[in-house]
Order: C-alpha cells, then sequence, then structure tokens
C-alpha cells in the first residue's frame, strides 16, 4: 500500500468508521488488486475504492484520463500500453471482471452492491460535467448511477482526516505525522 492508499485507508477507518480490507488480490486476476475495501456496518454500504492521486494540478487527472482507469480497475478491461505483442491481455480481448465480482464474493459481496469510488486529488472538470460522466459510466458499465463516485484527497480526505485526528501517540507513522502537522499548524497560526 502505497502512501496516499494508506492515507485513504485511514480516512475510511478513522472518519467514516469503518472496517477496511487493503491489498486484496483479484482471483486469478494476472497481478491485478483492489486498493481498499471498505464495509460501514450501520448502513451496510460496501465501498471498492481505488486511488489515483497527484498533487501537481498540471499533472492531475481528468474525466477523459480516468476513462481507462475506471475501466481497467472496477471492470476488468485490459490496460491499453505500447506494447503491441500478442501476448498482451489487450491483444488477446482478455476482461477480469468475472474475476473481479469472483473477489468480491469471496467476502461476502454481492457486486450489484459495491460503490465504486474513484479517489483522485481535484477534477479540473465543473461538477455537472462529472456528474454526467459518473451517469455515463455507470450505464456504460450496467451499474446503478449512484453506484460510482469520486473522492477528493486534497478537498475531503485531508480535511475531514485532520479534523478528526487527535493529539494521541499514534503507532501508525502517517496519522503520527499528521497529527504533529495538526499540532504544528494549531501552536504556529495564532
Amino acid at each position: 500500500m502505497n502512501t496516499t492508499e494508506h492515507i485513504v485507508e485511514s480516512y475510511y477507518r478513522l472518519v467514516k468508521k469503518c472496517f477496511t480490507l487493503s491489498d486484496i488480490k483479484v482471483i486469478r486476476g494476472n497481478n491485478r488488486q483492489f486498493d481498499l475495501l471498505a464495509f460501514h456496518k450501520p448502513t451496510g454500504a460496501i465501498s471498492h475504492i481505488e486511488v489515483s492521486v497527484t498533487h501537481q494540478l498540471n499533472w492531475t487527472a481528468t474525466l477523459e484520463k480516468l476513462e481507462p482507469f475506471v475501466a481497467y480497475k472496477f471492470f476488468g478491461a485490459a490496460r491499453e500500453n505500447s506494447n503491441r505483442s500478442e501476448n498482451t491481455d489487450a491483444a488477446r480481448g482478455k476482461n477480469y471482471y468475472k474475476e473481479i465480482c469472483d473477489t468480491y464474493e469471496v467476502y461476502g459481496i454481492r457486486p450489484a452492491d459495491v460503490n465504486r469510488v474513484i479517489c483522485v486529488w481535484a477534477l479540473p472538470e465543473t461538477e455537472k460535467q462529472r456528474n454526467e460522466w459518473l451517469t455515463r459510466q455507470a450505464r456504460a458499465h450496467h451499474i446503478r448511477a449512484n453506484r460510482v463516485s469520486f473522492l477528493f484527497f486534497r478537498d475531503e480526505v485531508i480535511p475531514e482526516l485532520l479534523k478528526t485526528i487527535g493529539r494521541s501517540n499514534y503507532d501508525d507513522e502517517i496519522l503520527r505525522t499528521l497529527s504533529f502537522l495538526k499540532q504544528y499548524r494549531q501552536q504556529t497560526e495564532q
């Protein structure tokens, strides 16, 4: 799990009060894995979260760039690459959606119940454009419209996590670092 995935996992545990599983290998998935599954017991909501975060605005994702990411991570499409070999999944027309669904089911999750969450730093498009894009994605992949959404690392994850973190002596290095940064801000911005 990389740093951004770790922070998102902490957000789901501490802010959203979810049980989480990270780095889940997709059954027969040819080096595929889920970044994070989160289960919110009070509501029964189950989320599959994939993280694609860069904090430099000139490198941030766009809806156009996210389309193949979503198809690959959530719906099993082959990754398009410059390797034109006939042995690639793309050349063979291989799709891993069944394997993704099988992996959900191993954890007792019905694929139709999964909320697919795309975590990005920010997006340049308007809210209306984002909502239209989400609706198109749901339609294209035959899922309910409310089963695909965005989570914004910069505007949701970091601020909400910082509100939740206290002064505890966290064993988790990332949470401890965020706790230090929060205390630094509180003590020096007076």
